[in-house]
């Protein structure tokens, strides 16, 4: 079942085995703040596997150590906080990336691994947290996962 967590998800991945941090990353070739630009610095493999490949409501999943994945998750087209645009990067938009790619990872990460979830979408993109946790509520299918919520 999930958990909920309050501290910093760095420390907590490195606490655990069998781990692995999911992260909202737009689809601009662009990891220049928050916790990706975090995770890019420490981890810098997933860098070279984003600018490989990347379309909204896709994910990879990088090992960057034993038993330890960081999951790159297109959820946005464009960078910081959504616009009803002509190219589709609405909170609507987001909003459906998000669910699709929760729909899909469990076909991919063991049962046994635990699912880091940040406050995916809401920081810098600008998303209301309740409506997109209950967006990967309501299509995560893994149930060995904790919502993580930085330490202020």
């Amino acid at each position: 079942m999930g958990k909920e967590y309050i501290g910093n998800i760095l420390d907590l991945f490195e606490k655990l085995d069998n781990v692995a941090i999911i992260h909202g990353c737009n689809c601009q070739n662009i990891m220049g703040k928050g916790l990706a630009k975090t995770l890019k610095d420490k981890y810098p493999l997933i860098w070279s596997k984003y600018r490989t490949y990347h379309n909204i409501g896709s994910f990879e999943i990088v090992g960057v150590g034993l038993n330890k994945y960081i999951i790159n998750a297109y959820t946005q087209i464009n960078l910081g906080k959504s616009k009803e645009r002509k190219d589709g990067d609405s909170s609507y938009m987001r909003c459906v990336a998000i669910g699709n790619i929760f729909k899909e990872l469990h076909n991919y990460i063991s049962p046994d691994t635990t699912l880091l979830i940040p406050r995916i979408g809401s920081g810098l993109a600008g998303g209301n947290w309740e409506e997109i946790k209950q967006v990967i509520l309501d299509n995560l299918k893994h149930e060995n996962y904790i919502f993580v919520t930085l330490k202020e």
